[in-house]
C-alpha cells in the first residue's frame, strides 16, 4: 500500500506544482472527489502549500522547487520516470464490515469470455460482398457506391447516393471485433462511434419518412436533426426514437439495455411501456423486470471513446467483462469469492494490460497468471 500512497501523493504534488499532465489531473480529481481519505489529504496539502501557490502559479516552465519560493524539501518528488507516472493508478476499496460466507475450498471458477466473429473491422454489403476495412484505407468502389475509409472512420456522401435505393432490404452490416473501435458517418450526417464487439446495421440511404438502424453492443450517437424524419435505433429488446440528440447505448449484457442521454430527448419503447428520458439520465431496461433510472457521470459512461474504462466501487466481475472485449483475453476467477471485493480506478486500453495487473497484484491479495499461451487470464487468492 505504501507504493500506492506514494503514487497518489506524487500526483497531488504535481497538481499543486502546476506540472501535472491533463490525463493525470483528470484521474486525481476523480479520486479527490470520490474518496474521503484522499480528499482530506488533499486539503491538508493545500493548507501546507497555501492555496495561492496553486492558483497563482503561472510559471509553467519552471521547476516545481522554484514555485512561490518553496524549497525542494517542501515539494518532494519521488524518482519515478514520467512514463511510469502516466501509467494506470489503481485504488482498491474494500467494503467495510464485509464478512465472507463460508465456501468450499473447491469453488467452481467463474469464466468471463466474449465471442468475436473476426479479427478485423468488417463491412458486409447488402449484396453479400464483404470488405475488410482494417486493410482497406482510402476510397473504396463498390458498384455505384464510393466509400471513404480514413482515420478509423467510414463515410459516404449523399450526392453519390442520389440514385441509390432506400429499400429496407438494402441493409449493410458493420462489425467491430475485440480490441478495436470505429466510427461511421451515416447518410443524413449522423455520427456513430462503435465500441469493440459491436455491430450496426444501416442503409446507405434513408427513406423520405424515417431513419432506422440496428445496433448490438455499445455505441454513441450524435443524431443529425431532421424534424420530418424520426431516427430510430433498434436494440435487441427495445427501440429508441429521437429527432436530433446525443446518447450512448449499451446492450452487451443479454436481456439488459442501457441508454444514457447526454443532450436532447429520446423515447424508449419496450414490450411493456414507452418512456421518455431527460439529459443526464441513464435508463436501464431488464427484460422481464422493467425499467429503472439513475443519473450518470458522462466521463465514466463515454470514457470508452478514448480507450478509458473508469470504475468506482465496482466488483471484479464488472472489470473482467471489459478485459475480454478490449484485450481479446478470456478471464477466469479461480476463487469466485473475490467477486465481493470493490475497486475504484482506471483501465487504459492504450497501455499493456500487464500494467493494470501488476498494480492490482501489488496492492491486493489477488494474484494473476496466464494460460493457453496468454489467451486466458486467471485471478486467484494465494493459498
Amino acid at each position: 500500500m505504501k507504493k500506492q500512497r506514494d503514487r497518489i501523493y506524487q500526483l497531488m504534488t504535481e497538481k499543486l506544482a502546476g506540472v501535472i499532465s491533463a490525463s493525470d489531473e483528470d484521474y486525481i480529481d476523480q479520486l479527490i472527489e470520490n474518496d474521503s481519505v484522499i480528499h482530506e489529504k488533499w486539503e491538508e496539502m493545500q493548507s501546507i502549500m497555501g492555496k495561492d501557490s496553486m492558483t497563482n502559479n503561472t510559471h509553467k516552465g519552471s521547476p516545481p522547487w522554484r514555485i512561490k519560493g518553496k524549497t525542494a524539501k517542501q515539494i518532494r518528488f519521488y524518482s519515478w520516470s514520467r512514463g511510469v507516472a502516466a501509467c494506470l493508478v489503481l485504488l482498491v476499496l474494500f467494503s467495510i464490515g464485509y464478512t465472507f460466507l463460508n465456501r468450499s475450498s473447491k469453488e467452481e471458477p467463474l469464466i468471463v469470455t466474449v465471442e468475436s466473429p473476426s479479427d478485423h473491422i468488417s463491412l458486409q454489403l447488402s449484396d453479400g460482398q464483404e470488405i475488410n476495412l482494417s486493410n482497406s484505407e482510402g476510397s473504396i468502389q463498390s458498384g455505384d457506391i464510393v466509400l471513404e475509409n480514413e482515420n478509423q472512420t467510414l463515410s459516404f456522401s449523399a450526392t453519390e447516393l442520389a440514385g441509390h435505393s432506400s429499400d429496407k432490404h438494402n441493409i449493410n452490416t458493420l462489425s467491430v471485433p475485440v480490441g478495436m473501435d470505429f466510427r461511421v458517418n451515416l447518410a443524413d450526417g449522423t455520427i456513430v462511434w462503435l465500441n469493440s464487439t459491436t455491430e450496426i446495421k444501416f442503409p446507405f440511404k434513408f427513406s423520405s419518412t424515417i431513419r432506422e438502424v440496428e445496433v448490438n453492443g455499445e455505441a454513441y450517437f450524435e443524431v443529425a436533426k431532421d424534424s420530418k424524419r424520426p431516427f430510430i435505433v433498434h436494440l435487441p429488446e427495445s427501440d429508441i426514437e429521437v429527432l436530433g440528440t446525443a446518447f450512448n447505448i449499451n446492450s452487451y449484457e443479454p436481456g439488459t439495455e442501457k441508454v444514457a442521454l447526454v443532450e436532447g430527448a429520446v423515447k424508449i419503447k419496450t414490450p411493456e411501456s414507452i418512456t421518455n428520458i431527460t439529459p443526464g439520465t441513464e435508463l436501464m431496461y431488464i427484460k422481464g423486470k422493467g425499467i429503472s433510472h439513475t443519473s450518470f457521470d458522462s466521463k465514466e459512461i463515454l470514457g470508452w471513446q478514448k480507450g478509458i474504462f473508469y470504475f468506482y466501487d465496482a466488483g471484479l466481475p464488472k472489470i473482467c467483462n471489459v478485459i475480454p472485449r478490449w484485450f481479446g483475453i478470456d478471464v477466469v476467477l479461480d476463487n469466485p469469492s473475490i467477486e465481493a471485493k470493490r475497486f475504484a480506478g482506471i483501465l487504459d486500453k492504450n497501455q499493456p494490460i500487464e500494467i493494470f495487473l501488476e498494480d492490482l497484484q501489488t496492492i491486493t491479495d489477488i494474484e494473476y497468471y496466464f494460460e493457453k499461451g496468454g489467451k486466458e487470464l486467471h485471478f486467484r487468492v494465494p493459498e
